[in-house]
C-alpha cells in the first residue's frame, strides 16, 4: 500500500464524494481496474478508477461525504479490466447504474482517445434525473449518445426495459457494471437478442 495526497474533494448535490488524489509515479492502470483504497484505520474501499491513465491524477467517486484527516493509501491496481478492444471502429454500447459508470468512465475516455466516442451509446440507469453523480461522462457534451433509465420518474423505467427496446446488432461489444440481478438480465435480454455472449465485457 502506498500513501498518496489529496488533491481535492467535494460532494456533490446527489451525495457523492469525488476524490482526487496524487498519482504515483509510473503509477500504471488500465480502464475497468479497481483498487483498495484505505481512507482511515476503519475506512476502506474497493474501488474503480473513474479516471484514464492519461489523466494526471487520480480520480474516484463514491457515495457519501470524506471528513478524514489522515493520509489515505492505495494498493496496486487489481483486476484484468476490460479485455476488449477499444480502437474497433464498430460502436460499443456502455451499461451501468449508479457507481458503476466510474468503472466505464475509463474506457470511454480510452474510446474518445481513438477518435471514437461518437459512435458510442451509454444506457447509464438511476432513480431520478437528481440523483446522478456531478459526472462529466453524464453531461450531453461529453460526446457519447446519452440514454437513460429512471426508476423513479413517471415511466419508472428501469436499465433493462430500456435494453428492450434496443437494436444491438450493430454494436461490436457491451461493457456491461451493475449488481447481479441486473447483469443477469441484462444478459439474458441480449441472449435472446442474438448477441454473443463472449463480446459482453465487465472488469470482474
Amino acid at each position: 500500500m502506498t500513501k498518496i495526497k489529496v488533491e481535492s474533494k467535494k460532494q456533490d448535490p446527489a451525495g457523492f464524494t469525488h476524490l482526487i488524489l496524487s498519482k504515483p509515479k509510473e503509477y500504471r492502470y488500465k480502464p475497468g481496474q479497481y483498487t483498495y483504497l484505505a481512507l482511515s484505520e476503519n475506512d476502506k474501499k474497493t474501488l474503480a478508477y473513474a479516471s484514464h491513465e492519461s489523466e494526471p491524477h487520480l480520480y474516484f467517486l463514491f457515495r457519501g461525504d470524506y471528513t478524514h484527516s489522515t493520509t489515505p493509501t492505495l494498493s496496486k491496481p487489481q483486476g484484468a479490466g476490460f479485455t476488449c478492444v477499444f480502437d474497433n471502429n464498430t460502436p460499443m454500447l456502455f451499461i451501468t447504474h449508479g457507481t458503476g459508470i466510474t468503472a466505464l468512465r475509463g474506457a470511454m475516455v480510452e474510446r474518445k482517445i481513438h477518435n471514437l466516442l461518437k459512435k458510442d451509446t451509454l444506457l447509464y440507469g438511476s432513480p431520478s434525473k437528481d440523483s446522478e453523480p456531478s459526472l462529466d461522462c453524464l453531461s450531453a457534451n461529453f460526446g457519447i449518445n446519452q440514454l437513460r433509465a429512471y426508476s423513479q420518474d413517471p415511466k419508472n423505467l428501469h436499465i433493462q426495459d430500456v435494453l428492450q427496446t434496443l437494436d444491438v446488432k450493430n454494436f461490436e461489444s457491451i461493457l456491461l457494471i451493475g449488481s447481479g440481478s441486473m447483469t443477469k438480465t441484462c444478459k439474458e435480454i441480449l441472449i435472446t437478442k442474438n448477441f454473443p455472449i463472449e463480446k459482453i465485457y465487465t472488469n470482474f
